[in-house]
């Protein structure tokens, strides 16, 4: 004897729009993170080791990273371009390296 559940059977289209939208959601998390310039990444990077990886500096990363989507501690963003860092008051001590920004101005203040 072969059991059906009458709910499965009445709704076997919904349960498969359910699941399929369960697994669009799943795979389009990815795609919905942000992406900082290359360079602008690569330069925050230089400057985070070269102040040796100081503990104020939450979310940032010497390996890999997004400044502009993981909130970097002092660094602004306009959608996917660093447009101002600002590490003020933070009693940051060492060299900052050099800071090929393309679309970052940085001023001393």
């Amino acid at each position: 004897m072969v059991y059906k559940s009458r709910a499965f059977s009445r709704f076997p289209s919904r349960l498969l729009l359910n699941e399929l939208v369960l697994l669009a959601s799943i795979f389009a998390l990815p795609l919905v993170q942000c992406i900082t310039d290359f360079y602008d990444v690569q330069a925050l990077q230089v400057m985070y080791t070269s102040l040796n990886s100081p503990s104020q500096l939450t979310n940032w990363k010497s390996i890999g990273g997004d400044p502009c989507g993981e909130s970097w501690k002092g660094v602004t963003c306009q959608g996917l371009a660093v447009v101002s860092i600002d590490l003020s008051g933070l009693g940051l001590t060492g060299d900052h390296g050099v800071l090929p920004l393309r679309s970052c101005v940085i001023r001393n203040t």
